[in-house]
C-alpha cells in the first residue's frame, strides 16, 4: 500500500496531510518503543553503579552475590533469546539501513 501511494498521486490535499501524518506517526512510535525496550537494559545496570558505592565495611556476602549476578546476567528485551535488544543493537541496525543503497 505505501509502494502505491508513492506513484500515484493522492487526490485530495487531506489524503496526502492523513497519510504523511500516519507515516510520520508510525516511523516515532517505532523509534520510542525501540529506545524504551533499551532504556530496560540502561535502567538493569543502574544498581551496580549504587551497590559499588558502598563503602567496605557495608559489604557482606549477599551484597557481592548481588553484584556478581547483575554484571553476569543480560536483563534486556530479548526477541526468543535470539537477540537482545539492547541502544548499542538499535544503534548497529541503524548504521547498517543508513548504508544500504537504494534500489535503482
Amino acid at each position: 500500500n505505501l509502494f502505491s501511494i508513492f506513484f500515484f498521486s493522492l487526490p485530495f490535499l487531506i489524503n496526502l496531510i492523513y497519510f504523511w501524518f500516519s507515516l510520520i506517526y508510525l516511523f516515532t512510535r517505532t523509534l520510542v518503543a525501540q529506545f524504551m525496550a533499551a532504556y530496560i537494559y540502561d535502567s538493569s545496570r543502574y544498581p551496580i553503579e549504587i551497590i559499588k558505592s558502598i563503602p567496605p565495611q557495608g559489604w557482606c556476602i549477599e551484597m557481592q552475590r548481588i553484584l556478581d549476578e547483575s554484571r553476569n546476567q543480560l536483563i534486556a528485551l530479548s526477541g526468543m533469546r535470539f537477540f537482545y535488544l539492547t541502544r548499542r543493537t538499535i544503534l548497529a541496525v541503524s548504521i547498517y539501513l543508513m548504508q544500504l543503497d537504494p534500489i535503482d
